[in-house]
C-alpha cells in the first residue's frame, strides 16, 4: 500500500469514528487473509493490481504473460474471494484499494 493510499484510509477512518475505524481494521484483516489464501499466481496479480496500482500491461510484463491472461486471472481471483465469503468489497475509487463493503467488483480500470 502506498503512503498516500494508507493516509487516505486513515483519514476516512478518523472521520468515521472509533467504532467504524475498528470495524474497518477488522475488515482489512479479513481481506488480507482471503487474499493470502489465493493461489500464488492469483495472489501476485491481485497484489500488483490493487495494492501496487499496476496496470494489466505492467503485470503481464512483470509476470511474462499477456494482458488478457492478467484480466482473466484477476476476474477468477476476485470471483474466488466472493465465493469464499472471506471478504466482500469493491475497489475504493479514492485509493484504488480493495475495500470491504459487501461484494467484490471486477475493476480493470
Amino acid at each position: 500500500m502506498s503512503p498516500s493510499q494508507h493516509e487516505a484510509l486513515e483519514r476516512r477512518d478518523a472521520v468515521a469514528g472509533p467504532d467504524a475505524a475498528l470495524e474497518a481494521a477488522d475488515e482489512r484483516r479479513r481481506l488480507q487473509a482471503a487474499v493470502m489464501a489465493l493461489a500464488p499466481r492469483q495472489r501476485a496479480m491481485v497484489v500488483l493490481r490493487y495494492y501496487g496500482d499496476c496496470s494489466a500491461e505492467e503485470i503481464a510484463t512483470a509476470l511474462g504473460c499477456r494482458p488478457a491472461t492478467v484480466r482473466a486471472t484477476l476476474y477468477q481471483a476476485l470471483r474466488r474471494l466472493r465465493e469464499r465469503g472471506g471478504c466482500g468489497g469493491e475497489v475504493d475509487a479514492g485509493t484504488n484499494m480493495l475495500a470491504y463493503d459487501g461484494g467484490l467488483d471486477h475493476n480493470e480500470g
